[in-house]
């Protein structure tokens, strides 16, 4: 079950319309930096984890489904 739930996200995440209703939603507007700077002042800022971590809740919950079913 674990491999299924991880591709689930993996494709969410892929999916622009899916990342759009999430960004719509919760109202964060983060996007993953493009140059090796931005990049490591997302990481430094934990601003990629809490992005991800956001929307895995919100994924869980909208498309995955309950995780105690």
């Amino acid at each position: 079950m674990y491999d299924a739930w991880v591709s689930c996200m993996h494709w969410a995440l892929g999916e622009p319309e899916i990342v759009e209703a999430f960004r719509r939603d919760t109202g964060m507007m983060w996007t993953p930096g493009k140059t090796g700077i931005d990049q490591l002042i997302d990481r430094s800022t934990g601003a990629d984890y809490h992005f991800i971590s956001a929307f895995v809740a919100w994924a869980n919950e909208h498309i995955w489904g309950p995780i105690d079913q």
